[in-house]
């Protein structure tokens, strides 16, 4: 059976480093971004993040496939993976200029 495509932007894959915050704290956490779309990002982290958490990110692509941004998101999933991180779905709600 042929799977739809519901999503409302393409993702792409981006597979870069990146930084994260918890909205008002000052402590970062790093991640590893894996795809990022009009409307949201996949990314892995060590720690698990809870659903509706906001959270703002920070990638710079490596291969020059997007520009550097930082961006607010809001958790929409977070599932344990086998190989040990955290795979994370955030739904972009805002862009930092």
């Amino acid at each position: 059976m042929e799977r739809q495509e519901r999503r409302d932007s393409p993702r792409n894959r981006i597979d870069c480093a990146m930084s994260f915050r918890l909205a008002g704290k000052d402590v970062s956490h790093e991640g590893f971004c894996i795809n990022i779309s009009g409307s949201g990002v996949l990314f892995e982290a060590d720690d698990p993040l809870t659903t509706g958490t906001a959270v703002e990110i920070h990638l710079v692509p490596q291969r020059g496939v997007a520009a550097p941004l930082t961006a607010f998101i809001e958790v929409v999933r977070c599932v344990a993976t086998d190989a040990g991180p955290y795979r994370i779905a955030g739904a972009i709600k805002g862009i930092k200029s």
